[in-house]
């Protein structure tokens, strides 16, 4: 069995978000401008955080408070 190495938790709850609403991770990494791979990493945990500006971009898609899902 693999082993994945995590810097941090995922993010679950947001991408239980992005599952209600239809959207894929490929649609999120258009909508941010950002490759699928970097948005795959930074929701499972192994890469870095969303920046200011693609919290922008996500808080105008959901219309959420990101303190209750990052």
């Amino acid at each position: 069995m693999e082993v994945i190495d995590r810097k941090r938790e995922p993010y679950a709850k947001f991408k239980r978000l992005l599952f209600d609403n239809n959207i894929n991770q490929r649609e999120l990494a258009k909508r941010l401008g950002k490759s699928h791979s970097y948005v795959n990493s930074v929701l499972n945990g192994r890469g870095g955080q969303f920046s200011r500006a693609d919290f922008a971009v996500i808080i105008c898609m959901f219309r959420i408070e990101i303190h209750e899902y990052f």
